[in-house]
C-alpha cells in the first residue's frame, strides 16, 4: 500500500534555482524518490515563472514544471514550498 508523504521547505527571501534544487534534493534524500508534485504560494509560482520561464503570466496558463515535476499554487506561508509524493508504506514504516 502506498502512503502519501509531504515535506515543506522554507526558501530564502531571494531564492534562485539552486535553492529549488537543494529543496528537491532534501525530499529525495528523505524519501529516496522524486516527488510527484510541488506546491507553492501564488507568489512563489509567479516568481518561478518570471525567473525560470521568462513570463510571470505562465503561472496562470497551466502548471509550470521544475525538472519535470508540476508546480501548482496552494495556500502556504510566504517562501514555503511543499513536495508531495507516494512511498511504499512498508518502507516508510522502517524508519
Amino acid at each position: 500500500m502506498m502512503e502519501r508523504v509531504r515535506r515543506e521547505v522554507r526558501l530564502p527571501p531571494a531564492w534562485d534555482v539552486k535553492d529549488f534544487e537543494r529543496a528537491l534534493a532534501s525530499f529525495m534524500r528523505l524519501y529516496g524518490r522524486r516527488p510527484a508534485l510541488i506546491l507553492g504560494s501564488p507568489a512563489i509560482v509567479e516568481r518561478f515563472c518570471r525567473h525560470f520561464e521568462g513570463n510571470p503570466e505562465a503561472a496562470y496558463s497551466g502548471a509550470p514544471r521544475f525538472e519535470g515535476i508540476p508546480l501548482h499554487a496552494a495556500i502556504l506561508p510566504p517562501d514555503v514550498i511543499a513536495f508531495e509524493g507516494e512511498i511504499d508504506e512498508e518502507i516508510l514504516g522502517d524508519w
